[in-house]
Parts: C-alpha cells; structure tokens; sequence
C-alpha cells in the first residue's frame, strides 16, 4: 500500500458524519457555532438555528464555505410551532434529518439575580421545554428512517450542588433561583427518557454536559477569578474552548456510537467524575 492510498483512507475514515444532514439549535455563536463549523469540516450538511437570524445565516455560510451545503434559519424553541416549521424547513432543503443538536439556551442574556417565577419559567420554556420541542419536531421524520441522533446539551452546572456561603440573617429572603442548573439537570433526565422511548425506533438520545467554556457568555456572566478557580480544580487544568466540545459531539452523531443511548458525557477538564 503506497503512502497515498494510507492518507486517502485517513481521510474517509475521519470524515464520519459525510452527508449527514444536522440540526444544530443556539448555533449563532459559542458553542453552538463550534459545533456547526465542526459538522461541516466532517462533511455534513447543518441547519443553523437560532433566534439570531441574521448571525445564523452568517455561521451558515461560513459552513458553506467549507464545502457542503448549510443553511440558516431562525427558530424559537420555546415555541411549538416555530420548531415544527424548522424542521419542516430542514426537510424541505435536504430531504431527510439524521442528527438533531439541541444546544439552544438562555446563557448569554441569563440574569443569575432574576428570581420571579416568570423568569423561571422563562429559562426552562428555553433550556428545558425547548429541548423536548426540538425533539419532537425532528422524531417522525428519523422515525421514518429508523434512525437518528439527538444529542441534547446539559451542563456540570447540574451537578454542582453546593451553592456556596447562604445568608442565614434576612429569613425573607429567598433562595437562589437556580434555574439554569435545574433546567440542566432536567436535561439529564430528559436524555434517559426519551433514549427509551425512541430507542426501538433506531433513534439514539444523549447528551453532552460541558465545564466552564470560554465563550463570549461566559466572559459575560462568570466572573474571572471563579472561571480561573474552576479550572484549577479540574484534573487537567485546562480551560475549554468551544472547539474541545465538538469533537465528542461529532462522535455522538455518528455511527461510532450506535450503541450508545441515554448516556450524559461530561467534558470538563475532569471536575466532575460521574459513575
């Protein structure tokens, strides 16, 4: 075997989602862009959602820069019917659906002091309910294929349970509102439920839970000595860049993890160790 034929070979075999067709929600930037420029290189062909419009069509032609076809639209996944017509759309465009991202949040614009039962209900309408609608907009059309990815994105924001010094002075005072964390944690159990319902129709549910990542929201809403401290208690004391997500996300969506269903992977540098 001549060095070319070896190099030829690397390539099909890194190129594991060629031609898949994925949905990828919150994609406008952070993480979700990560993700899209990644399935891209792989070959695949992604739908950039996001409330964002425009930066979506912006991401997605950066995606199509890199060679296969991808488009932009805009969905609000709190709203039913805003996500049956993005999938709608997708189908249209492409023909089929075969891996679904939910990775779609209130994160950037999240105020971690707003603790009215509206905005509660605001954060898991999105982080939480938003996931479950994405996934059953997509669920008939890879029920029909007998195939299929969803891979939600929870957070280790939902297993850190300690919410550090508590003001035991003002009894009037109320809790934090947690609501991001419960919405992740939600996104957990999510993943394990709906792995067994959609499980016999060929369909695999997991989910991706990142550490702090230096996205611009986390520069926005973390503060610095908190994101550095986080790092130093993580076994490779290393930050993540949006970039370190997709490959595990590239592994979720191709068939390297067909037997794979209900699982949460947790990517942080090792901080938190489930099992």
């Amino acid at each position: 075997m001549t060095t070319t034929e070896i190099d030829t070979g690397t390539d099909e075999l890194l190129c594991v989602i060629r031609d898949r067709v994925a949905i990828i929600t919150g994609a406008a930037q952070g993480i979700g862009r990560a993700y899209a420029l990644r399935f891209a290189r792989e070959g695949a062909h992604v739908v950039v959602a996001d409330i964002r419009d425009q930066q979506a069509r912006a991401v997605a032609a950066e995606c199509a820069a890199l060679g296969p076809a991808a488009l932009g639209a805009r969905v609000d996944v709190a709203d039913e019917a805003s996500t049956r017509a993005l999938a709608e759309a997708a189908i249209e465009r492409f023909g089929r659906i075969d891996v679904l991202v939910n990775n779609a949040a209130i994160y950037y614009d999240l105020d971690r002091t707003e603790n009215t039962l509206a905005y509660f209900n605001r954060v898991l309408s999105v982080n939480l309910t938003g996931a479950w609608l994405m996934s059953r907009a997509v669920e008939r059309f890879m029920k029909r294929q007998r195939k299929g990815k969803i891979i939600h994105q929870s957070s280790t924001a939902a297993y850190l349970g300690n919410v550090g010094m508590v003001d035991t002075d003002d009894p009037e005072k109320p809790m934090p509102p947690f609501h991001y964390s419960v919405a992740k944690i939600g996104v957990a159990g999510l993943t394990k439920y709906m792995a067994g319902a959609l499980g016999p129709w060929g369909i695999n549910v997991n989910a991706i839970a990142p550490g702090v990542t230096m996205t611009e929201a986390t520069k926005k809403i973390v503060p610095e000595e908190i994101a550095s401290a986080l790092v130093m208690f993580s076994a490779l004391r290393k930050a993540l860049e949006p970039e370190d997500l997709a490959g595990t996300a590239v592994f979720l969506a191709s068939d390297d993890s067909d037997l794979m269903t209900g699982q949460v992977l947790v990517v942080d540098g090792g901080m938190i160790m489930l099992g």
